[in-house]
């Protein structure tokens, strides 16, 4: 057990979340850095919708051009997920509370 409670905190530290109104730049920014491979996608209500991993921001800005500057993350290609973003039954107050930049 206490192997697993490890392995949770360790995750819980790599874990970033950016609402769906969140910019490209944004998502980029925060997967710049090495240790956070994957960003967690929520809606107003704690939700996640999806995620966004380098290779989706490289395909947005390889396919769109300039363009994706002005998109949001609620636009970038994302797998679909019901399940909360805390981890938790309980909606995240603000999903950038949750946000690590590195």
């Amino acid at each position: 057990m206490a192997l697993v409670m490890h392995i949770l905190e360790a995750a819980r530290k790599r874990l970033a979340v950016l609402s769906r109104e969140a910019s490209l730049f944004d998502a980029a920014r925060i997967l710049a850095n090495r240790d956070t491979p994957l960003i967690v996608v929520c809606d107003g209500d704690g939700i996640a919708v999806g995620v966004i991993s380098t290779s989706h921001v490289i395909n947005v800005l390889a396919t769109t051009g300039v363009d994706a500057l002005g998109l949001d993350a609620g636009a970038i290609p994302a797998r679909s997920s019901a399940e909360r973003c805390s981890g938790s039954s309980a909606p995240l107050s603000a999903p950038s509370d949750f946000m690590h930049y590195g």
